[in-house]
């Protein structure tokens, strides 16, 4: 049957076509085709016919791929088309298998929220994994990873295609059970903290003397028996926006703790905290830019009147970095903004996403000043071994593809980083989104006032309401308004697990008032009840507009999915930081508004567009300079004739 197909779809094949199947209108709609025939010419068989139908598309997978075959393709889709309807239920769309197909052949793929981007996901990962190449299908955390690899192992396990989860925590034995599968599942910080694990063993093993080498493999101790992975081919991205864009340039360090009962330079940090109240902004100190701060001439000669500090024996840097560090501490990293204080722990908020990360740290004795400004106490620095970019790992697949629902906008530099084109599957059924009109205020008193009474309007309407705020604190305001207005809700401020997931779930109920932090929840549905839907639906408010307008995107999406109705009102005061710190005439302009408003409105609202246009490439501009200087650092490694070394040696 497999080479019937193949023989009777060969258009496939023809000279150019891989680079040309993008552009062309005929493919989509003859895969989707093609793969529907299949599906229900397997829909009688039993079980082992299906099966050895799965074996059969496994040994041609591994002859040609369907990278350079559009008839395999179509193959793989009604295959997994089929066993989805067999273990899950589910009647696969044309738009999931049009995306599948897609990702399939090396594009990342927008798609709206609530379309079917995890059963979508599954096509391109039994595509590549037929193959017998290593396949990573990589989420933004470990919920998510552990959420989808469960929901389609029974579909995988049907095709014979064998799925690894890395788990949190997990031993090295653990760790390569799971890349030896088919296909592993994992969160993108571990992917690429095992990857640095690897190249750090290729180094032991490269200072190995050729006898060495030989007793190790005689001993039943080969390279083999000590690496993770089994190599960088494939790298399937859920929310590739986040993993690829907003966390390209956080580095992935990997560190060595040290087990000192006390950090031998804490009392450097509680002495540089001591000085602050010595140090004068403008005359002693400024700010390069609203994250880097730095010493003047006058505040070097403070900081070394006395240089006592200067001599200590325990300080790793010199004396004015420790200053430095408690400046940045006090004036750059805010409590519940960045940071948060937990168990006596700071644990860091993602900025981009408001979610926390309790076991990522700053470093360079950042983490240390921050505790010393807490009043905790202060941790020792951990060793660091290796870093690496996450974009400069990302870069090290054969192929890079995925899908989110936000990835207009970032199309050049998807396609220019990562090789990986834009596709975007448009929806199943036609939106029913209303935006309404962008309310303005001129103080955070007055907007979150408002945002208390139209939140109560909707509820009185027996809608739903979803509140998202870009900072714990501001969730933490809101939250605080609402309760001193009688108004029940619930909170979420970024923690990753499945109680968010049920918070998220349960947000589409009638009177329901979720408070989150913007990308809390993100890649959970949430479902309307009949009554929800029939008032209006789901009623998102966007408390600021965000640096970046994806990720206001991200937010609005989440309303009005799947055809259902919804609505969404961005508030803005003249105060927020986009108005009043990266375009502070924005925030004049928005205290003059006239009560009328009108024409003056759209003036305002193009401008604050404008505005995030400009932060955006901006910081589209630091990924490229950090991706040159990743390459720079590549060039030198060769040039020391380091060829297998892909990452920084540290120390």
């Amino acid at each position: 049957m497999i080479g019937k197909w193949i023989a009777q779809n060969s258009w496939a094949t023809r000279a150019g076509h891989t680079s040309n199947r993008f552009k062309s209108n005929d493919v989509f709609p003859r895969t989707i085709q093609t793969a529907r025939q299949v599906a229900a010419s397997l829909h009688g068989s039993t079980t082992r016919e299906f099966q050895n139908h799965a074996q059969k598309l496994r040994r041609f997978s591994q002859i040609n791929s369907c990278l350079n075959d559009d008839s395999l393709l179509a193959l793989v889709c009604g295959t997994v088309c089929e066993a989805v309807q067999r273990v899950l239920g589910f009647e696969m769309f044309d738009e999931q298998l049009k995306a599948g197909a897609a990702v399939s052949m090396g594009a990342t793929v927008e798609m709206q929220t609530g379309e079917g981007k995890t059963l979508a996901l599954a096509i391109p990962a039994c595509c590549h994994a037929l193959t017998g190449c290593a396949v990573h299908v990589v989420t933004p955390n470990h919920y998510l990873a552990g959420r989808d690899c469960r929901l389609l192992r029974p579909v995988y396990d049907l095709m014979g295609i064998s799925v690894g989860l890395l788990l949190e925590n997990a031993t090295a034995a653990q760790k390569r059970d799971a890349y030896d599968a088919d296909l592993t599942y994992g969160p993108a910080h571990a992917f690429g903290f095992d990857y640095l694990s690897d190249q750090l063993t290729l180094g032991r093993m490269d200072e190995l003397s050729t006898g060495g080498h030989a007793y190790r493999r005689v001993m039943g101790q080969g390279l083999e028996k000590e690496l993770l992975q089994r190599g960088l081919h494939t790298a399937i991205i859920d929310e590739a926006d986040h993993v690829l864009i907003d966390d390209a340039v956080s580095p992935l360090i990997l560190s060595e703790m040290r087990s000192d009962a006390k950090s031998p330079d804490g009392p450097a940090h509680l002495a540089a905290r001591n000085i602050l109240n010595d140090l004068e902004p403008e005359l002693d100190f400024a700010f390069v830019d609203p994250n880097q701060v730095q010493l003047t001439q006058r505040g070097f000669q403070t900081v070394y009147r006395d240089a006592t500090f200067a001599m200590f024996p325990g300080i790793v840097r010199p004396w004015h970095e420790y200053v430095t560090l408690a400046l940045k501490a006090e004036h750059v990293h805010q409590r519940d903004v960045h940071y948060i204080v937990r168990d006596q722990q700071i644990q860091i908020v993602d900025a981009s996403t408001g979610r926390i990360f309790e076991s990522r740290n700053w470093s360079d004795g950042l983490h240390q000043a921050v505790e010393a400004k807490e009043g905790l106490e202060i941790s020792c620095e951990s060793r660091p071994l290796a870093r690496i970019t996450r974009q400069r790992f990302f870069r090290k697949y054969r192929q890079v593809c995925g899908v989110t629902g936000t990835a207009s906008g970032c199309e050049k530099e998807l396609a220019k980083n990562y090789g990986t084109p834009v596709i975007e599957i448009p929806v199943r059924l036609p939106s029913q989104r209303s935006y309404w009109e962008t309310h303005f205020s001129e103080t955070q008193e007055q907007k979150q006032n408002a945002i208390v009474a139209e939140t109560r309007h909707c509820i009185e309407s027996r809608r739903a309401v979803l509140i998202g705020t870009p900072s714990i604190a501001e969730s933490q305001a809101i939250s605080q308004l609402l309760e001193t207005n009688g108004l029940t809700h619930r909170l979420l401020n970024g923690i990753q697990d499945a109680e968010e997931a049920d918070v998220i779930t349960h947000a589409g109920r009638a009177g329901a008032i979720t408070v989150a932090t913007n990308m809390a929840g993100r890649g959970t549905d949430i479902k309307l009840e009949p009554q929800v839907a029939a008032n209006g639906g789901l009623h998102v408010i966007v408390t600021q507009m965000h640096s970046f307008a994806r990720v206001d995107r991200q937010l609005i999406g989440r309303c009005a999915r799947c055809g259902d109705p919804g609505s969404s009102r961005v508030f803005v005061a003249s105060d927020d930081p986009l108005p009043s710190v990266v375009a502070p005439w924005i925030g004049r302009a928005i205290r003059r508004l006239p009560t009328s408003k009108g024409a003056a409105v759209v003036a305002v609202q193009s401008h604050l567009a404008s505005a995030q246009k400009k932060q955006e490439r901006l910081a589209a501009s630091l990924r490229w300079r950090m991706l040159q200087a990743d390459r720079e650092t590549q060039r030198l490694l060769e040039k020391n004739k380091l060829p297998g070394r892909c990452f920084s040696l540290v120390g």
